[in-house]
């Protein structure tokens, strides 16, 4: 059976690998997502490809990749997720790149042993958290 850690405990406690690898987010996209984190007060997570640092053709123009359709000449999309209750307010900002087809997704845990996870929080710099089980998102988080 897989591990269930609750997100505040493990920040209390230091039961996760952090580090401040931020994948392969470039700077303008770190700033832009801390500035809608600060001003919203949500605490967000980029999962997926940006987070394991595995994106397409980030650097380029190329239109972003559409739910079900062809990978070809496009460039990946960052995968944003929230805790359940705060997609509608998550929804509403402009985040850098999101998917079209799926917003910011809420969820009530993050499968670590899928990959890493990158936690951004208000005020506070984005860390990479790493490990294997489910990372609970309980009621400290925003």
């Amino acid at each position: 059976m897989a591990s269930k850690i609750r997100l505040s405990e493990a920040l209390v406690n230091g039961d996760l690998k952090t580090s401040k690898n931020t994948g392969d987010l470039r700077p303008q996209e770190i700033s832009a997502i801390q500035i809608l984190v600060n001003s919203s007060g949500l605490d967000v997570f980029i999962t997926g490809s940006a987070a394991k640092g595995q994106r397409r053709a980030i650097d380029s123009d190329l239109p972003l990749a559409v739910f079900g359709g062809s990978k070809k000449d496009t460039k990946s999309d960052i995968d944003y997720v929230v805790k359940i209750g705060l997609g509608d307010k998550a929804n509403r900002l402009p985040f850098p790149d999101v998917d079209s087809s799926w917003g910011v997704r809420e969820v009530d845990y993050i499968n670590l042993s899928s990959g890493p996870t990158i936690l951004f929080r208000p005020y506070a710099d984005p860390i990479l958290i790493e490990g294997s089980g489910r990372l609970y998102l309980d009621d400290t988080t925003n």
